[in-house]
């Protein structure tokens, strides 16, 4: 007798069996098959197909089999999905190995928050992974992180040997565009760093000019001017900004920029310095510098004399805007005093005159 042989079930037929609920079955039919549809466990079931997912496309790299779905250490069991999230159609959902993301280089340069990482790491133990990871493939079986750098450190942290991902291809522009308004939406940037995203746009040719990159990202063309007053910086001082990028805003920058133009680039790196220490504010940066190079009128006195014979009357003495008349001994000062007050309440009023005249 010729017994015909059993066809494992489809993904569909877990649609069909009520064991899932997934909102394209026509994307289903294309899925691979499993063994086992009654042991079906939804609670270990890979995070691509968990959740409801508006579009999808899944990639058969993940080793889906009977014994994924029963084995907690499996990679594809150690993040789960319960949130709902909406897929390009160039994107597919993955499980992939955290060792093989890698850090993008178009990532601003800054500290990970550890408080939020540790909240996420505590909230994932309790819910899993609510939003996959974005990613792209780059070389080698290696991809390169676009967002959620909190999301993927907090799995580290959880002892997480892999992370579900949403995994589009990209070229270098693309990647650094997405990186950079991820972050700008998503997390708090300094403007330091928000100036080093928009440069680098710029200097790749992913953005072609400033006002392309104001109807982009809702920037006034004014602003990004302001923030690109950091290019004006030297290396120095955007090493020290690098480690501290909250340091000044791009007002404070925009001040600064004019002496570094003028050359006087040690005196902003000394500013910042201070101002790193605690004994500056930025506020104050600007005029700060301009009392280390602002040269006073030299000190000059003059001597006035009575008579034929040169006797001493007063000596005049200009330090700056101040004026010192040093009285003779034998002078009424009293009488001077009076002379010298209306003589300058004349002065005063001629000048206030000719200014109204102007």
């Amino acid at each position: 007798m010729n017994m015909k042989k059993k066809v494992p079930p489809k993904v569909s037929g877990l649609v069909q069996k009520g064991k899932i609920n997934f909102v394209d079955q026509s994307i289903t039919e294309r899925l691979p098959d499993f063994v086992n549809i009654d042991s079906f466990d939804e609670t270990s079931f890979p995070t691509a197909f968990s959740g409801n997912v508006t579009q999808t496309n899944v990639t058969q790299e993940t080793d889906i089999s009977a014994h994924s779905l029963h084995n907690d250490n499996d990679l594809a069991s150690q993040t789960k999905s319960n949130q709902d999230f909406i897929l390009r159609p160039d994107e597919i959902v993955q499980q992939l190995s955290i060792d093989k993301i890698k850090r993008s280089p178009y990532q601003p340069k800054n500290r990970l928050d550890e408080a939020h990482v540790a909240d996420l790491a505590e909230n994932m133990r309790n819910d899993g992974l609510h939003q996959p990871i974005l990613v792209r493939p780059i070389r080698n079986g290696e991809y390169e992180l676009i967002a959620g750098e909190h999301r993927l450190e907090a799995c580290k942290l959880n002892g997480l040997q892999a992370i579900s991902c949403i995994v589009r291809k990209m070229d270098d522009n693309q990647a650094a565009r997405a990186l950079l308004f991820e972050n700008l939406f998503h997390r708090a940037l300094s403007d330091f760093q928000i100036y080093q995203g928009f440069k680098l746009l710029l200097k790749m040719g992913a953005i072609q000019s400033v006002r392309a990159l104001a109807r982009e990202t809702g920037y006034s063309t004014t602003q990004i001017q302001r923030l690109l007053s950091f290019d004006h910086f030297s290396e120095k001082i955007h090493d020290l900004l690098n480690n501290h990028h909250n340091l000044i805003g791009a007002n404070a920058a925009e001040a600064l920029a004019k002496h570094c133009k003028n050359g006087r680039g040690d005196l902003v790196f000394d500013a910042l310095s201070l101002i790193r220490d605690g004994k500056l504010t930025q506020v104050r940066a600007s005029a700060w510098i301009e009392t280390r190079f602002t040269t006073k009128p030299p000190r000059t006195s003059r001597v006035l004399t009575r008579g034929y014979h040169g006797q001493e009357f007063c000596t005049l003495t200009r330090d700056g805007n101040q004026i010192k008349i040093r009285i003779a001994p034998d002078i009424d000062s009293s009488e001077l005093e009076e002379a010298l007050y209306e003589t300058l309440r004349l002065k005063a009023a001629q000048v206030a005159s000719e200014k109204r005249e102007q």
